[in-house]
């Protein structure tokens, strides 16, 4: 009965936490009805989609709702950006010791992690990767995915779906854009403080609401523009994907350029510093989209390695 009466408070408090997020409750049955609650075998779940999709809300929405569940549970965060940055034997570190409930495991880093993984094999686990980019960090941080104890929970975050066929998952979720009424309620809470924008505003509402596409960073970051227009006095007709691929052939020596333009207005300076790199990430993601598997039918390269391969073979 104690036990049944501590769930019941815990399910409240994680319904009134839930209240604030926007376009979740469809997503978090279907991730959730994926990861066969109650099932007492090892399940592993792959998130994709783009950069702002919103990969990071509902895992953590997920990671707080059913953590409760699990003898150990940890959300190892931008396991991309520890790699490039040379952190990825130190998150491991946190996550073994986190999971396992052992300090020592950061005083002796180098022992094997086929002996961790053992350890982990008697215990049921609840993890989440954000952001991963290989299957080398996986298999780095933890080794094989189906070594865990029965019960086990893993969930993988990316915006590669071949990545979780490499992992080996056993299911895959694409987040998808915000339906309009979704869009309407984020972008207004955000803009307005409110879940429905000022009715003289209504009409520049539905038009950024429409480029942002649904896509939830884009109407967090937009509602931005709501009071640059209304300070410019100026219609802007805004093009997404002919601003963002503009964008992205800027390169970091423009900056100045780009701050001198709006220098006249320091709340659009302001802007143009915020949503830059938000702009920058996007571009580059509709451009991945033109040609996900031939990078010679793309009409924009970045990457040094994307160039010579594409040039080395006349492509």
């Amino acid at each position: 009965e104690i036990v049944n009466a501590i769930l019941k408070r815990l399910d409240d408090t994680f319904q009134s936490e839930t209240n604030d997020l926007v376009g979740v409750e469809l997503p978090m049955k279907e991730i959730e009805s994926l990861l066969r609650s109650g099932s007492t075998n090892v399940c592993t779940l792959g998130i994709w989609g783009i950069g702002g999709i919103g990969k990071t809300t509902i895992a953590g929405a997920i990671f707080n709702k059913i953590s409760r569940h699990s003898a150990g549970s940890y959300f190892a965060n931008n396991v991309r950006e520890a790699e490039e940055t040379g952190r990825l034997g130190d998150l491991r570190q946190q996550l073994l010791s986190t999971l396992l409930n052992d300090g020592n495991v950061k005083s002796f880093p180098n022992i094997g992690l086929n002996f961790q993984s053992k350890r982990l094999t008697r215990k049921k686990v609840l993890i989440v990767f954000y952001d991963v980019n290989h299957p080398r960090q996986i298999e780095f941080l933890v080794g094989r995915l189906d070594l865990f104890a029965s019960g086990s929970r893993i969930i993988i975050t990316t915006r590669d779906r071949q990545l979780l066929t490499n992992c080996g998952v056993d299911e895959k979720y694409q987040m998808k854009e915000l339906v309009h009424a979704d869009a309407l309620k984020l972008f207004s809470r955000h803009a307005f403080g409110g879940d429905h924008p000022y009715e003289s505003h209504t009409e520049l509402t539905c038009k950024t609401i429409k480029y942002a596409r649904g896509v939830p960073l884009a109407l967090k970051v937009w509602h931005q523009a709501v009071f640059i227009i209304e300070i410019t006095k100026c219609k802007i007709e805004i093009k997404i994907n002919l601003i963002l691929l503009l964008i992205l052939d800027i390169r970091m020596h423009a900056d100045d350029e780009l701050l001198m333009i709006a220098s006249a207005d320091a709340y659009l300076n302001f802007f143009v510093h915020f949503a830059t790199h938000m702009f920058h990430a996007m571009g580059r993601e509709v451009v991945r989209q033109e040609s996900i598997n031939d990078l010679g039918r793309r009409s924009r390269i970045w990457h040094h390695k994307e160039i010579y391969k594409i040039l080395s073979e006349n492509r």
